[in-house]
């Protein structure tokens, strides 16, 4: 992945997709897309899927709120609560949609407010908290596997990252840009490790080996060559 992230040919697609085309069947990832609320649509196929096939798969769909006001996620809902698809909508509310901040394009305090009208069941947790987004997806699975359809989980957390490379992030305080005042949900999880009763140890260990792995990605790109004239032109169709 980070080679089709830096434009290599040993990236998955040959350094020719970028970030817009990720995915991975064999984990149960469908892939990714370019296009603004998209996944709430896929989603609903994948649990449409699953229900005609009597498995206990549920789908969940990421988004931001930005893709929140998106025609595709209204359909996906309205359609996921009349055939009460197993499906998860996670909104990921970070506060701002490219360069715009939430109140500019939300009219309601949460985006969950919207699951009710659509006729299932919607809830607002700390996207900062491991334990309690991951207690809310618990339930939102159970509801799902019962045959009581979709539920709609807004996660409300912090941007990391402006919405581009070299994103002067202008529309945000000096403070907000300050590292130091990030809230990291792994760094907040092991803090409380003795609190939930988890080994601190394994949390650790487990955050080393990610972050190994990711460097050894990361160090691999330098050994790739980018795509030639041969392989842009290969794949392509009308």
């Amino acid at each position: 992945m980070m080679a089709e992230l830096a434009g290599k040919l040993n990236g998955y697609s040959k350094g020719r997709a970028g970030s817009m085309h990720i995915a991975d069947v064999s984990v149960g990832m469908l892939g990714a897309n370019g296009i603004v609320g998209q996944s709430a649509p896929l989603a609903c196929g994948a649990a449409w899927t699953a229900q005609v096939r009597g498995s206990d798969q549920v789908a969940v769909a990421f988004f931001g709120e930005g893709a929140s006001g998106a025609g595709p996620v209204h359909e996906a809902m309205n359609i996921a609560a009349l055939w009460k698809l197993p499906v998860i909508f996670l909104c990921e509310s970070n506060r701002f949609a490219e360069l715009s901040p939430y109140s500019t394009h939300v009219p309601i305090e949460n985006v969950a407010l919207r699951a009710p009208a659509y006729g299932f069941q919607g809830m607002v947790v700390d996207g900062t908290n491991v334990m309690a987004v991951q207690d809310a997806v618990r339930t939102a699975v159970t509801h799902a596997r019962a045959g009581f359809g979709p539920t709609l989980i807004e996660a409300r957390t912090h941007r990391w990252h402006g919405h581009y490379e070299g994103d002067p992030q202008n529309y945000i305080s000096k403070t907000e840009k300050d590292p130091g005042s990030r809230l990291d949900p792994l760094a907040h999880l092991i803090a409380r490790a003795d609190e939930l009763d988890i080994n601190r140890e394994d949390l650790e260990a487990a955050r080393l080996e990610a972050q190994s792995i990711i460097e050894h990605a990361i160090a691999s790109i330098g050994e790739s060559q980018a795509p030639g004239l041969t392989e842009m032109l290969e794949d392509v169709y009308a």
